[in-house]
């Protein structure tokens, strides 16, 4: 094998390796029995990282799934609020600060209705 293939197939070797560690959902004994592939023997300190990294994991994605939430939210909230502002401003015949004002709409997502009324 050439120094080239050799260096791809631990190149390789070593993705597989990080995608069981970090990417694979994957139980800690389901991980053990992988780094043995690698002759690697899981110790108890190894165990107890593994766990660690597993509950960090878990951590983030729940923490990515939350912070979707809110921005899903909050542009929910932005999308209902224009179509508001728009129906009351042809309903009422009146401008978007005073529908606006008519709806209470709050000062700190004005702005972000104004430019979408502009844009539209």
């Amino acid at each position: 094998m050439t120094q080239k293939g050799a260096y791809r197939r631990a190149f390789a070797h070593l993705l597989e390796l990080l995608n069981i560690l970090f990417i694979a959902k994957l139980p800690v004994k389901d991980i053990e029995e992988q780094l043995q592939k690698y002759d690697i023997i899981m110790t108890k300190e190894i165990e107890s990282e593994v766990q660690n990294m597993c509950n960090l994991s878990d951590g983030i994605e729940e923490r990515g799934i939350m912070k979707g939430l809110q921005q899903g939210m909050a542009q929910g909230k932005i999308d209902s609020t224009l179509l508001h502002v728009k129906n009351l401003m042809l309903a009422a015949g009146v401008n978007a600060e005073k529908a606006m004002d008519m709806l209470g709409v709050e000062a700190d997502i004005r702005p972000v209705i104004l430019d979408a009324l502009k844009c539209s």
